[in-house]
């Protein structure tokens, strides 16, 4: 073998040291598969494991924040607190229990898995409703919990997502395509994604680590109209835990009584200059109007696009996936 001239081993060393680290990059971001309950609209059910303890089905909720998962799902490696931790949801639901530290695991969908450290979790010994909700529907038959993914600081818990390590914690895009319904865990970027920006949350809200950067996710502000006439603007959350979409009538409308829209009217949902859709109600659960001051864009939003939440430069991404009827 001929020598190599001088410098030359130096320089293919170099080259091959930064091989991995190129393949690396160029390797496709983990994909964490989503299932469908019965008779949902869209696929959210994820599969984590919570210290040590087996796979099981949470509901994937970009509604709220934090993991709260039933202790006969939680694995032996768990550091128990004093702390009570109690959690209501809107649909009546409260879970109670108490403040954890384990590690969670995600199977992706390549058969492999990514983990946290350790972080806190709320672990769920009891299930109730709200006197006013008494037919709430708990936590749901075959789930043992809930993954909430929103990124506001609020309480002990916190989204797991962004607890992973970095990449992996600054974002991640969920494509509900009916074929393979997953959450790829990279930030939404490129042209394709038309963004709003989302509110810086106040860290002092969230007594976790502290590490994680907080954003109010149902601060990007949508507006909403039915059969062209104007309802209002209003803070909107990006929901695949919620099941309809729902919006409040403006203080001079009287003609949309509270309660579901009839079969054929149409909705549409506009946020200026990032996404405009626009369909015809189904009349069974898909578009309620509600007193609540606060919007939601329920499942069916996720059927007609993709949405990216970026926790590095806090905004929402969205890619329309199809037509919007």
């Amino acid at each position: 073998m001929r020598d190599m001239p001088r410098g030359a081993g130096a320089l293919l060393a170099l080259l091959l040291s930064f091989a991995p680290a190129v393949a690396q990059a160029q390797s496709p971001p983990p994909e964490l598969a989503l299932a469908h309950r019965e008779h949902a609209v869209i696929a959210n059910i994820v599969a984590v494991s919570i210290a040590g303890g087996p796979a099981v089905p949470v509901t994937f909720d970009t509604g709220s924040s934090g993991l709260r998962i039933l202790e006969s799902a939680v694995g032996a490696d768990v550091r128990r607190t004093d702390t009570h931790l109690r959690e209501g949801y809107g649909d009546g639901t409260v879970l109670e229990g108490y403040l954890g530290y384990a590690a969670v695991a995600f199977p992706t969908r390549d058969g492999a898995s990514v983990t946290t450290a350790p972080i806190a979790v709320h672990v769920v010994t009891k299930v109730s409703c709200r006197p006013d909700k008494p037919d709430c529907p708990g936590i749901g038959d075959g789930r043992a919990g809930v993954m909430g993914v929103d990124y506001g600081g609020r309480g002990h818990v916190f989204n797991p997502l962004a607890q992973l390590p970095a990449p992996l914690g600054d974002g991640f895009i969920v494509d509900l395509d009916p074929e393979a319904p997953r959450v790829i865990l990279r930030r939404p970027e490129g042209e394709r994604f038309r963004f709003g920006a989302m509110v810086a949350d106040d860290p002092a809200l969230w007594s976790g680590n502290g590490t994680s950067r907080t954003w109010k996710s149902d601060s990007l502000s949508a507006c909403f109209s039915v059969d062209d006439a104007p309802v209002g603007c209003a803070p909107t959350v990006f929901d695949t835990g919620g099941s309809a979409m729902h919006f409040a009538p403006s203080a001079s409308d009287g003609a949309l009584p509270f309660g579901y829209l009839p079969e054929g009217q149409r909705v549409t949902m506009d946020v200026s200059d990032v996404f405009r859709l626009s369909f015809r109600s189904e009349g069974h659960h898909d578009v309620r109007i509600d007193p609540e001051p606060r919007a939601n864009s329920g499942e069916r939003f996720f059927r007609h696009f993709r949405v990216g939440f970026d926790a590095v430069n806090g905004r929402i991404g969205f890619e329309r996936r199809q037509s919007s009827e």
